[in-house]
């Protein structure tokens, strides 16, 4: 979780990208669409805090409760959130997350 937040924090789609789940809600196929709009995200947004909350983990699947503090011009869009991480080959992905109330 920390190296995804701080890839977002460095401008860095491809680390994004090579770390999602290839069955993730989040992935797109169009992967030059979703570099772009990943920088677009990255270059509107100040990025200052994560606080993990707490993480667990079996032999292939990990969980993390974290949230991220982000700034979008003068509004702040800090979220908290329950990821999903799978293990493939030995690296962490993401798959998706909830709010803590369980909504996407």
């Amino acid at each position: 979780m920390r190296s995804r937040y701080a890839a977002y924090a460095l401008r860095n789609p491809a680390y994004i990208i090579g770390t999602t789940h290839s069955s993730s809600p989040h992935k797109d196929a169009w992967l030059d669409r979703w570099a772009e709009q990943i920088c677009n995200f990255c270059d509107n947004t100040d990025f200052t805090h994560l606080t993990i909350h707490s993480s667990s983990q079996t032999e292939t699947e990990g969980h993390v409760h974290f949230t991220a503090g982000l700034i979008a011009g003068n509004e702040d869009r800090s979220f908290t959130e329950r990821s999903v991480f799978y293990k493939v080959n030995g690296c962490w992905l993401y798959h998706s997350g909830m709010s803590p109330e369980g909504t996407r």
